[in-house]
């Protein structure tokens, strides 16, 4: 799967869960940042993803039972 078909897939089993994609390419189709909630190249990393990751896991939803019951790692 391409990063587009891999957040189609976790908005529809997961609507509320942030997804920060991860990728190499300097720029990413429109239609893919509307889908995710941040976009880092790898280049970036660790400086850029880590301010990001507290502030998503703040808005992801706090239950996991949907998480569980569907097969997904807690």
């Amino acid at each position: 799967m391409d990063a587009e078909a891999v957040a189609c897939h976790i908005k529809q089993r997961f609507p509320n869960l942030p997804i920060i994609v991860l990728s190499a390419y300097s720029e990413m189709l429109e239609r893919i940042l509307w889908l995710v909630h941040e976009y880092v190249m790898k280049s970036e990393l660790p400086e850029r993803l880590a301010p990001i990751v507290e502030p998503a896991y703040r808005l992801a939803p706090r239950s996991n039972e949907q998480y569980q019951r569907s097969g997904a790692a807690a």
